[in-house]
């Protein structure tokens, strides 16, 4: 799945839904998720957009199909411990991202060499045009370079565009590449407002500057 593919229907080889499009795994090699169809028709009865994935998951209880009993939807609190490992660790950051409604996006689209990607609280809205105004004004401040590395950076935009409380939570080994990434962050202060649509007055985001092929 590609970001803004959220809510699209998974479809058999009949051409018939199952499940309705989730979340996506960066880490993990084409590692995708899907709620099941029953209850994503079960929530039509409702508000969808006003209503967090987490609990879209967990309105079905057990059914019958043709005979065969099926499992309950997932569910992040009921869902089992994963290991260590990258994969135990992208299962993690999933489990978090589902139960607060977190919503991962990249910029640009494809992952390769200098993107960034931004996790973020959609509440229910499309993001996909937003993220990448923001993306654009700070990759444009933001220098690449040959060297390989990862720096990740929590901080928070408010309805105005600014940027504060920004935090370098897993800095480079290399702390050029960290300072880079700070300051893309620093000159993109006011240069993109949130969405008018956006129910927040401010949103909390996590950016992961990818340097190098990934």
């Amino acid at each position: 799945m590609s970001p803004g593919s959220s809510g699209g229907p998974l479809l058999d080889s009949a051409g018939r839904a199952f499940a309705v499009a989730a979340s996506t795994v960066l880490q993990g090699q084409q590692l995708n998720f899907g709620a099941p169809i029953q209850s994503a028709l079960a929530s039509l009865s409702t508000t969808v957009a006003e209503r967090p994935l987490a609990e879209v998951f967990q309105m079905e209880p057990k059914t019958r199909v043709a005979a065969k009993e099926v499992a309950p939807p997932f569910s992040p609190a009921t869902a089992p411990k994963v290991g260590r490992g990258s994969l135990g660790e992208a299962l993690r950051v999933l489990q978090k991202q589902v139960s607060s409604g977190r919503q991962t996006f990249v910029y640009p689209d494809d992952l390769g060499e200098g993107d960034i990607t931004f996790s973020i609280d959609t509440h229910g809205i499309d993001l996909t045009q937003w993220v990448r105004r923001f993306g654009a004004s700070v990759r444009e401040n933001w220098i690449t370079l040959s060297s390989r590395g990862t720096v990740v950076i929590n901080f928070t935009i408010d309805r105005l565009g600014h940027i504060s409380n920004i935090d370098v939570a897993e800095p480079s080994r290399a702390q050029a590449l960290t300072d880079n990434a700070s300051r893309a962050l620093q000159r993109a202060d006011r240069r993109v407002q949130l969405p008018p649509e956006y129910p927040s007055d401010s949103a909390d985001i996590t950016a992961t500057f990818h340097y190098g092929p990934h």
